[in-house]
């Protein structure tokens, strides 16, 4: 008896199937410890307090209220200074964004 190619084929496919543990994704939805009580709350519209106190790239503490001029917008991009990926492309996603605006920063 004679066993045509397709079949043959279609046979050992199956064997590698029947054969071959499944693959499971590893999904870990539990947090670690450090974790638990960290998260987001958005208050969008709301102001952020004018002796709000930052510190520059240079290590200096400022108040939000000393860089207010009168007309001019405040971009407040809160992000590390030493990271390896992320801040690269929050950064990047802010330029890209002020190329859009029609106001330029320190104009």
């Amino acid at each position: 008896m004679k066993i045509s190619a397709l079949s043959a084929f279609a046979t050992c496919m199956l064997a590698v199937l029947l054969i071959s543990p499944p693959a499971k994704a590893q999904v870990n939805r539990e947090k670690p410890d450090a974790l638990q009580d960290l998260g987001i709350t958005e208050k969008l519209g709301d102001h952020i307090p004018q002796d709000a106190k930052f510190v520059t790239s240079t290590g200096d503490t400022v108040m939000l209220g000393d860089l207010y001029e009168e007309g001019k917008p405040i971009l407040l991009n809160p992000l590390y200074y030493e990271c390896p990926m992320l801040c690269g492309l929050v950064l990047d996603g802010v330029f890209n964004v002020l190329e859009e605006v029609n106001w330029k920063p320190g104009k």
